[in-house]
Protein backbone atom coordinates (compact mmCIF):
# COMPACT_ATOMS: atom_id res chain seq x y z
CA UNK A 1 0.00 0.00 0.00
CA UNK A 2 1.13 3.54 -0.67
CA UNK A 3 2.82 4.90 2.40
CA UNK A 4 2.47 8.71 2.27
CA UNK A 5 -1.18 8.98 1.32
CA UNK A 6 -2.42 5.88 3.11
CA UNK A 7 -0.77 7.08 6.35
CA UNK A 8 -2.39 10.49 5.93
CA UNK A 9 -5.79 8.97 5.22
CA UNK A 10 -5.67 6.53 8.14
CA UNK A 11 -4.41 9.13 10.62
CA UNK A 12 -6.64 12.04 9.61
CA UNK A 13 -10.12 12.62 10.99
CA UNK A 14 -12.57 15.32 9.95
CA UNK A 15 -11.80 17.09 13.22
CA UNK A 16 -8.08 17.22 12.47
CA UNK A 17 -6.57 20.38 10.93
CA UNK A 18 -4.66 18.15 8.49
CA UNK A 19 -8.00 16.95 7.08
CA UNK A 20 -8.52 20.27 5.30
CA UNK A 21 -5.00 20.19 3.85
CA UNK A 22 -5.35 16.58 2.71
CA UNK A 23 -8.78 17.07 1.22
CA UNK A 24 -7.64 20.21 -0.64
CA UNK A 25 -4.63 18.36 -2.04
CA UNK A 26 -6.85 15.49 -3.22
CA UNK A 27 -9.33 17.98 -4.67
CA UNK A 28 -6.59 19.75 -6.62
CA UNK A 29 -5.15 16.48 -7.92
CA UNK A 30 -8.60 15.30 -9.01
CA UNK A 31 -9.56 18.61 -10.62
CA UNK A 32 -6.26 19.13 -12.43
CA UNK A 33 -6.07 15.53 -13.67
CA UNK A 34 -9.63 15.49 -14.98
CA UNK A 35 -9.21 18.87 -16.65
CA UNK A 36 -6.10 17.56 -18.46
CA UNK A 37 -8.04 14.43 -19.48
CA UNK A 38 -10.84 16.52 -21.00
CA UNK A 39 -8.37 18.67 -22.92
CA UNK A 40 -6.60 15.54 -24.18
CA UNK A 41 -9.89 13.94 -25.27
CA UNK A 42 -10.91 17.10 -27.10
CA UNK A 43 -7.57 17.26 -28.86
CA UNK A 44 -7.63 13.55 -29.68
CA UNK A 45 -11.15 13.62 -31.08
CA UNK A 46 -10.92 17.21 -32.39
CA UNK A 47 -14.03 18.19 -30.47
CA UNK A 48 -15.53 21.61 -30.18
CA UNK A 49 -16.91 22.68 -26.80
CA UNK A 50 -20.38 23.19 -28.26
CA UNK A 51 -20.68 19.59 -29.44
CA UNK A 52 -23.61 17.81 -27.91
CA UNK A 53 -22.10 14.34 -28.14
CA UNK A 54 -24.18 11.32 -27.20
CA UNK A 55 -25.56 10.66 -23.71
CA UNK A 56 -27.74 13.79 -23.55
CA UNK A 57 -28.49 13.31 -19.86
CA UNK A 58 -24.83 14.11 -19.16
CA UNK A 59 -24.44 17.14 -21.39
CA UNK A 60 -24.88 20.68 -20.17
CA UNK A 61 -26.12 23.37 -22.53
CA UNK A 62 -23.06 25.46 -21.79
CA UNK A 63 -19.75 25.09 -20.03
CA UNK A 64 -19.89 26.23 -16.39
CA UNK A 65 -17.89 29.37 -15.60
CA UNK A 66 -16.05 27.62 -12.75
CA UNK A 67 -12.87 25.57 -13.29
CA UNK A 68 -13.06 21.84 -12.67
CA UNK A 69 -10.61 22.15 -9.76
CA UNK A 70 -12.70 24.90 -8.14
CA UNK A 71 -15.85 22.83 -8.72
CA UNK A 72 -14.28 19.87 -6.91
CA UNK A 73 -13.10 22.13 -4.09
CA UNK A 74 -16.57 23.63 -3.72
CA UNK A 75 -18.08 20.17 -3.55
CA UNK A 76 -15.52 19.06 -0.95
CA UNK A 77 -15.96 22.21 1.13
CA UNK A 78 -19.72 21.70 1.32
CA UNK A 79 -19.85 17.92 1.74
CA UNK A 80 -16.69 17.19 3.80
CA UNK A 81 -16.20 13.64 2.49
CA UNK A 82 -13.67 11.14 3.78
CA UNK A 83 -10.48 11.05 1.69
CA UNK A 84 -11.24 7.42 0.79
CA UNK A 85 -14.59 8.59 -0.59
CA UNK A 86 -12.83 10.95 -2.99
CA UNK A 87 -10.68 8.10 -4.27
CA UNK A 88 -13.81 5.98 -4.77
CA UNK A 89 -15.33 8.91 -6.65
CA UNK A 90 -12.40 8.91 -9.07
CA UNK A 91 -12.72 5.14 -9.54
CA UNK A 92 -16.43 5.55 -10.34
CA UNK A 93 -15.61 8.43 -12.70
CA UNK A 94 -13.18 6.18 -14.58
CA UNK A 95 -15.69 3.32 -14.69
CA UNK A 96 -18.39 5.59 -16.08
CA UNK A 97 -16.02 6.91 -18.74
CA UNK A 98 -14.98 3.37 -19.72
CA UNK A 99 -18.50 1.93 -19.79
CA UNK A 100 -20.52 4.94 -20.89
CA UNK A 101 -19.76 4.96 -24.62
CA UNK A 102 -19.25 8.72 -24.88
CA UNK A 103 -16.39 11.17 -25.27
CA UNK A 104 -15.34 13.23 -22.26
CA UNK A 105 -15.88 16.96 -22.84
CA UNK A 106 -16.29 20.19 -20.88
CA UNK A 107 -20.04 19.84 -21.47
CA UNK A 108 -20.31 16.54 -19.59
CA UNK A 109 -17.37 16.40 -17.17
CA UNK A 110 -19.00 18.49 -14.43
CA UNK A 111 -22.09 16.29 -14.20
CA UNK A 112 -19.96 13.15 -14.43
CA UNK A 113 -17.73 14.31 -11.63
CA UNK A 114 -20.65 15.41 -9.47
CA UNK A 115 -22.55 12.13 -9.76
CA UNK A 116 -19.37 10.09 -9.24
CA UNK A 117 -18.69 11.90 -5.97
CA UNK A 118 -22.32 11.67 -4.85
CA UNK A 119 -22.41 7.92 -5.46
CA UNK A 120 -19.11 7.53 -3.60
CA UNK A 121 -20.48 9.41 -0.61
CA UNK A 122 -23.66 7.36 -0.57
CA UNK A 123 -21.71 4.11 -0.81
CA UNK A 124 -18.85 4.91 1.56
CA UNK A 125 -20.08 7.39 4.16
CA UNK A 126 -22.13 6.57 7.22
CA UNK A 127 -24.26 9.69 6.79
CA UNK A 128 -25.10 11.55 3.62
CA UNK A 129 -27.31 14.40 2.49
CA UNK A 130 -30.30 14.49 0.15
CA UNK A 131 -30.00 14.76 -3.62
CA UNK A 132 -31.56 18.21 -3.30
CA UNK A 133 -28.60 19.31 -1.15
CA UNK A 134 -26.06 17.81 -3.58
CA UNK A 135 -27.90 19.51 -6.44
CA UNK A 136 -27.54 22.89 -4.77
CA UNK A 137 -23.83 22.28 -4.21
CA UNK A 138 -23.34 21.09 -7.79
CA UNK A 139 -25.58 23.65 -9.47
CA UNK A 140 -28.35 21.27 -10.58
CA UNK A 141 -31.92 20.73 -9.50
CA UNK A 142 -33.10 17.67 -7.60
CA UNK A 143 -34.81 16.15 -10.66
CA UNK A 144 -31.55 16.35 -12.65
CA UNK A 145 -29.57 14.69 -9.85
CA UNK A 146 -32.12 11.89 -9.60
CA UNK A 147 -32.00 11.32 -13.38
CA UNK A 148 -28.20 11.37 -13.38
CA UNK A 149 -28.06 8.90 -10.52
CA UNK A 150 -30.39 6.41 -12.20
CA UNK A 151 -28.67 6.63 -15.59
CA UNK A 152 -25.16 6.35 -14.16
CA UNK A 153 -26.10 3.45 -11.89
CA UNK A 154 -27.40 1.69 -15.00
CA UNK A 155 -24.10 2.37 -16.82
CA UNK A 156 -22.31 0.85 -13.80
CA UNK A 157 -24.75 -2.10 -13.66
CA UNK A 158 -25.57 -0.95 -10.13
CA UNK A 159 -22.14 -2.15 -9.02
CA UNK A 160 -20.36 0.30 -6.72
CA UNK A 161 -18.15 -2.28 -5.05
CA UNK A 162 -14.40 -1.71 -5.55
CA UNK A 163 -11.91 -4.51 -5.00
CA UNK A 164 -9.15 -3.77 -2.51
CA UNK A 165 -6.37 -4.12 -5.10
CA UNK A 166 -8.05 -1.61 -7.42
CA UNK A 167 -8.49 0.86 -4.56
CA UNK A 168 -4.85 0.42 -3.55
CA UNK A 169 -3.74 0.93 -7.15
CA UNK A 170 -5.55 4.28 -7.28
CA UNK A 171 -4.22 5.16 -3.85
CA UNK A 172 -0.66 4.47 -5.01
CA UNK A 173 -1.21 6.63 -8.11
CA UNK A 174 -2.38 9.49 -5.90
CA UNK A 175 0.63 8.94 -3.62
CA UNK A 176 3.04 8.97 -6.54
CA UNK A 177 1.50 12.17 -7.82
CA UNK A 178 1.64 13.68 -4.34
CA UNK A 179 5.31 12.73 -3.90
CA UNK A 180 6.13 14.18 -7.30
CA UNK A 181 4.44 17.47 -6.38
CA UNK A 182 6.20 17.61 -3.00
CA UNK A 183 9.61 16.99 -4.57
CA UNK A 184 8.86 19.48 -7.33
CA UNK A 185 7.78 22.14 -4.83
CA UNK A 186 10.94 21.70 -2.74
CA UNK A 187 13.24 22.32 -5.70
Amino acid sequence: MSNILSELISSTSKLDKNYIKLINILGKIIGDTIEKSVKYAQKLYKLKDNLDDNKNFLCSKEIPKISITDYVRRFIKNTKPEPSTLILGVIYFDRICCNGNFILSFLNVYKLLLISLILAIKFNEEYFETNEFYGKVGGLNNKSINKLEINVLQILNYNLYVKQDIYENYLSQFSAFLQKKIVYCKL
